[in-house]
């Protein structure tokens, strides 16, 4: 299926109507006005639809490249999060439990588990996901040291050409 060449059109009519039900809003009865707020909900799910339909069209068609069109450049960006590894965190929390990082010794099997636990609770007894930022910086550690960074979607951005920028292709 092809291309509509209307549609933008379509998009700027439905905009233009919609102006047009605003200002008319201010003379709708009361029940005129329940009507359409009834219909509200039906219209921002449509329209976020189209939207998010149009955003992943645009995403996958872009494929990590950045374009210009007309005066605005486009790229996809790759959004990403640290998550936590939680599997080191445990490693971590039990070498330092066990024997002391400066002098190397063991520490008694009791001392072990007790520091375990304060280290357990120092990295942990938060709301979030990630250990706490003291525990970290206690054993010079960043979050970056603990995690694995993990691509969770892509943005759009979108900017002005700089009238110096060529396009690198013109649509």
């Amino acid at each position: 299926m092809g291309f509509d060449m209307s549609m933008p059109a379509e998009i700027s009519a439905m905009c233009d109507a919609l102006d047009k039900f605003l200002i008319d809003s201010e003379a709708l009865s009361i029940e005129d006005a329940v009507e359409v707020w009834k219909e509200l909900p039906r219209l921002k799910s449509k329209a976020n639809l189209l939207s998010r339909a149009i955003d992943k069209r645009v995403k996958d068609q872009l494929e990590g490249q950045t374009r210009q069109f007309g005066d605005l450049v486009i790229e996809v960006v790759p959004k990403w999060k640290w998550r936590t590894n939680h599997q080191q965190v445990k490693s971590l929390i039990i070498e330092f439990a066990q024997n002391n990082p400066v002098t190397g010794e063991f520490y008694p099997t009791g001392q072990a588990v007790q520091r375990a636990v304060d280290f357990v609770y120092s990295a942990y007894v938060t709301w979030a996901d990630q250990p706490k930022s003291a525990f970290l910086r206690e054993f010079g550690l960043t979050v970056e040291d603990v995690s694995l960074r993990e691509e969770t979607g892509r943005d759009l951005h979108v900017k002005q050409a700089d009238e110096d920028e060529k396009p690198s292709e013109q649509e």
